[in-house]
């Protein structure tokens, strides 16, 4: 049965991509089964296969990082939750799409639960309350099992994304799940929250 690993302290990105490419080496090997990562990352700006270093429009000491993930470049932060699933895709008989669409749909069911009406752009994916985004995805397929994830805005601060065009999308605004509701979001509450939502998005993960 899937297991949800929660982290309690900020982890730093490459530490971050280490954790998750040992959980992924584990998964291949059939040493362990299918595992959901949760964690906030210190600041950094990652970019995907789609390169993004030409997204970056204001100058600042934030570090950049390349990355085997699709996507372009964004930023991840204190009071961002990061959800990494590995897991394997083949086993479960789903394709890449609908995939990301569960992913997407764990941010919707989040912000429900909090009274706001999340949803998708029909153009970019990601989860948007109207025009503002708050909530990244960039995934990686390898040998089946699932790398990267899904990044969710809850009360972290929204001034980095103004140093560049969030997922080389020019004008767009960001927003986060503090910012819709106009008050102070738990982080442990949130992280909690998400260990139900997950199963019930993914109930294939957990049969006994």
């Amino acid at each position: 049965m899937a297991e949800i690993k929660i982290f309690q302290k900020l982890v730093n990105y490459p530490y971050g991509i280490e954790i998750m490419y040992h959980y992924h080496r584990e998964r291949v090997e059939k040493k362990i089964d299918d595992t959901f990562l949760i964690l906030e990352h210190e600041p950094v700006f990652t970019l995907g296969k789609r390169g993004g270093r030409e997204n970056i429009i204001i100058k600042n000491d934030i570090p950049v990082y390349e990355t085997e993930r699709g996507g372009n470049i964004t930023y991840h932060g204190p009071g961002q939750i990061m959800i990494y699933p590995v897991i394997d895709l083949k086993k479960l008989k789903m394709g890449v799409k609908e995939y990301v669409t569960r992913l997407e749909d764990i941010v919707i069911e989040l912000f429900r639960e909090f009274g706001v009406d999340a949803g998708r752009n029909c153009l970019n994916r990601g989860v948007w309350v109207l025009d503002k985004k708050v909530s990244s995805v960039g995934v990686l397929i390898r040998r089946g099992i699932t790398l990267h994830g899904i990044a969710v805005n809850i009360n972290n601060s929204l001034e980095p994304f103004k140093y560049i065009n969030p997922c080389g999308l020019r004008r767009i605004e960001i927003s986060s799940l503090e910012e819709q509701i106009n008050d102070r979001v738990e982080l442990d509450f949130v992280k909690n929250r998400l260990k139900n939502i997950i199963k019930k998005t993914f109930p294939e993960c957990f049969f006994d």
